[in-house]
């Protein structure tokens, strides 16, 4: 497969000398960064990359969640964590708990599960077909499997403030401000 960015393309004529992404918000945004850092290299002859944004349409400003990807993302970018974590109003986020999700509540009492972050593999052992034996299933799959489940319950974070950027003991995101995120 040629690239289209490209003028090693085999004799196929025109470079693509520019990419527009229409619509902003971190999608755009985020779309706009990976493309500029990926095609403004010397050996790509510098694409422009330009995002259009309506100054008609106002910023939803809504709390966005992350999954864990964008810490890579944002090391790539070279964003401080502590920066973002400051400049975002960010906070950790290492699950997403679903509450009620298979039934109402019966007297009062709730049920609920999460869908952690972190694999469940210890130690190059897959967890889950202990799980699915007969009899081990009277607790949830992630509280069985993995120990986040039991840090978000207890309100624990992923991660120690003397641990360095971008590193924790357990797989984590983020909750941000997607307004000031796009400001960074």
């Amino acid at each position: 497969m040629s690239d289209p960015f490209s003028d090693s393309d085999n004799g196929a004529s025109g470079i693509i000398a520019s990419v527009i992404i229409v619509g902003g918000g971190t999608a755009g945004w985020l779309a706009a960064s990976h493309l500029a850092k990926k095609l403004n290299s010397k050996s790509r002859g510098g694409v422009k990359v330009t995002l259009i944004e309506s100054p008609d349409i106002p910023a939803i400003g809504v709390g966005e969640g992350t999954v864990p990807a964008i810490r890579k993302t944002l090391m790539e970018f070279g964003i401080s964590e502590k920066e973002l974590l400051a400049e975002c109003e960010a906070t950790f986020k290492q699950s997403v708990k679903f509450v009620n999700w298979r039934r109402a509540p019966i007297d009062g009492a709730s049920e609920y599960y999460h869908h952690v972050f972190d694999y469940p593999v210890f130690q190059n052992l897959n967890l889950t077909p202990y799980w699915l034996m007969d009899g081990i299933q009277n607790s949830s799959y992630a509280h069985a499997v993995s120990v986040q489940a039991h840090l978000c319950d207890a309100g624990m974070g992923p991660k120690l403030p003397r641990q360095n950027e971008y590193e924790g003991f357990a797989t984590y995101a983020y909750h941000l401000d997607a307004t000031k995120f796009s400001n960074i």
